[in-house]
């Protein structure tokens, strides 16, 4: 009983050290920039709403 105690012990150290080595999931952080990603795009949602108002209307006066 202590042997095979042992070897499950030293499997799941060898698992637990695997699982550090590999186990690391994060991507590497991009030195480059991404163009888009420099500019600040401003994105106003109460125009984008009354956009949508408008297009929604003149879909729905165009089916009747």
């Amino acid at each position: 009983m202590p042997k095979k105690q042992l070897l499950i012990a030293i499997a799941g150290i060898a698992l637990v050290a695997l699982l550090l080595i590999f186990g690391n999931t994060t991507a590497p952080k991009s030195k480059v920039q991404a163009p888009e990603a420099k500019a600040v795009k401003n994105f106003d949602i109460i125009q984008f709403i009354e956009e949508e108002k408008k297009t929604f209307i003149s879909f729905s006066i165009d089916q009747s």
